[in-house]
């Protein structure tokens, strides 16, 4: 079961979360609990505890309301397995783009470095393609590969799109409302929503 709890002041905030389960004897077992600490304006800065051996740690970083990085500390708080997600947004305040960054490591785990001691990673870029303020198509791959177009017949022809480990075009009725999405690899996924309308 999960339990939630919110903050004094502002009863919308969350406060904590906690999962629990039941042991053989079925007494309450507390699975993960995750505290939630948060700027001025209700953005989540933290969300987790530093150095858990069985959490991961979270740390958020704003501009204003648009969310800037995200950085992930995993359990034991072991640097090797942060990522790191960066965020960059259109003229329109719509998500361009995600970098995500992971350590290289060598045989033995160890973290490597570049010449000027900073620690070489492995990026991998998310790119958000919008029509009419909705979202229409979306690449993953590698950092490396730039875009030249957001044209779905010229990215499907392109080195981009051969290099791409997902691309998503999410397919609209003629409401304007998302039905279904169609995958690089023929992929057609179709959307079951509840009364409220929701995915």
């Amino acid at each position: 079961s999960t339990t939630y709890s919110y903050k004094d002041v502002w009863k919308d905030e969350l406060d904590t979360l906690t999962v629990k389960t039941k042991d053989a004897e079925g007494n309450d077992v507390i699975v993960s609990s995750e505290s939630i600490e948060y700027d001025e304006i209700g953005n989540p800065l933290s969300v987790g505890e530093v150095g858990h051996a069985t959490q991961e740690y979270r740390l958020y970083e704003w501009n204003g309301k648009q969310l800037v990085s995200c950085t992930i500390h995993n359990k034991d708080n072991d640097p090797k397995t942060d990522v790191k997600y960066e965020y960059t947004y259109n003229s329109e305040g719509l998500r361009a783009t995600r970098l995500a960054h992971t350590y290289e490591t060598d045989s033995n785990g160890n973290i490597l470095y570049n010449e000027d001691g900073s620690p070489k990673s492995s990026d991998t870029k998310t790119e958000y393609y919008w029509e009419d303020g909705k979202l229409s198509y979306l690449w993953l791959g590698p950092d490396e590969i730039s875009t030249t177009s957001p044209d779905e017949d010229e990215l499907q022809s392109s080195e981009k799109e051969q290099h791409a480990s997902l691309t998503i075009k999410y397919l609209y009725d003629e409401n304007g409302e998302p039905y279904g999405m169609r995958t690089n690899d023929d992929g057609m996924f179709y959307f079951v929503k509840n009364l409220q309308g929701d995915v």
